[in-house]
Formats: structure tokens, C-alpha cells, sequence
């Protein structure tokens, strides 16, 4: 990649924006930004108990373990922030990254052999 951008200056970036899998190279407004800002925070918590975002939100809300690791992640990030200072700048750190990722990335789960 290094040589690449040597040989092509910004060539890289170029690609960024004219790539169709990336959420740059379509049209951005207010709603199409918080359409994948809640797909990200879906994919973010439907990881907690299987590990992977190709479950679906509907079958781990039939699940009791989904509520455990949420209602878990939910209270420690409230007392985290409440008690520390770092715990106030570790959720500033994840909305940020939340918000960053939803410009750059699409949001649109595809069928797979996993399910969605």
C-alpha cells in the first residue's frame, strides 16, 4: 500500500470515495447518517453474545443471555462513566468512533450463508 501511494499519490483516497462498498461513495444526508448509525449500534450489540454481527437482532431478543450482556454492558459503562473520569472519556471514545464509522461504512446487511 505504501509503494502504491508512492507510485500513485492519493490515488488511495481517490479509490475510497468512488468505491461502491464503502458508505463515501453515495449520497450522505442527515437520515441516510443516522440509518447507519443505528445499523452500527445493532451490528455493536448483537456481537455481545455470539461474537459475530450475522445474527439477527430478533433471534437474540429470544435469547435470556442477550439481556444478560446487555443489561451487564449497560451498568458498567453507566458506573465507569459516573466514577471516572476515564470512564467518561472511554464513551466519549466510543460515540465518537460510532459516528466516524457511520460516514464510512455502508450499513446494509447482505444474505449470507450465516443467515443476515
Amino acid at each position: 500500500m505504501v509503494l502504491y501511494n508512492i507510485l500513485h499519490p492519493l490515488y488511495s483516497i481517490f479509490f475510497v470515495f468512488q468505491a461502491k462498498w464503502t458508505g463515501l461513495s453515495s449520497g450522505f444526508t442527515v437520515f441516510e447518517c443516522f440509518r447507519r448509525l443505528w445499523f452500527i449500534v445493532l451490528e455493536y450489540f448483537t456481537m455481545f453474545p455470539s461474537g459475530i454481527p450475522v445474527i439477527t437482532l430478533p433471534y437474540h431478543a429470544k435469547q435470556p443471555l442477550f439481556y444478560v450482556f446487555l443489561s451487564s454492558f449497560i451498568a458498567l459503562t453507566v458506573l465507569a462513566a459516573v466514577k471516572s473520569r476515564v470512564g467518561r472519556a472511554l464513551a466519549v471514545y466510543i460515540a465518537t468512533t460510532l459516528c466516524v464509522l457511520a460516514i464510512g461504512t455502508r450499513g446494509a446487511m447482505t444474505f449470507n450463508i450465516f443467515g443476515f
